[in-house]
């Protein structure tokens, strides 16, 4: 992908191939570089005389892959803080402890009061420290 940017950037005309579609590399069983440069090549030459269409793979834009990295990085973020807030709760109902003040059996417990709570309360109990 970063090499097709850099070609791209020149001003070179560049295409992804779909890996996936090309059946006799990937499935071959003499995987050697001599024998993918010998397909692809071929391919490369039915492709410039418009004898074939190589599939192509969808070409991410710089603004996307940073739109994606974002929204994966938000996703993880996310999914430890339920997973910490599970552990946290599980931990503390196979104590039979509950926490002051939240009134659900599913408190935020992120926020400053229940942070507090747990750490002058609990300081022995290293699973919700």
């Amino acid at each position: 992908m970063d090499f097709h940017n850099y070609l791209v950037g020149r001003s070179v005309d560049s295409h992804l191939a779909n890996p996936e579609r090309l059946h006799v590399i990937t499935k071959s069983y003499k995987k050697t570089s001599e024998n993918d440069f010998e397909v692809i090549s071929w391919y490369l030459r039915l492709h410039s005389r418009v004898e074939i269409c190589l599939p192509t793979s969808y070409i991410i834009k710089d603004d996307e892959v940073r739109f994606r990295d974002f929204c994966r990085l938000r996703n993880d973020m996310s999914n430890a803080r339920g997973s910490n807030s599970q552990c946290v709760s599980a931990q503390m109902c196979r104590n039979g402890e509950r926490l002051p003040g939240t009134g659900s059996d599913n408190p935020d417990i992120y926020t400053k009061k229940v942070l507090k709570h747990i750490t002058e309360s609990f300081p022995d109990d290293l699973m919700l420290q």
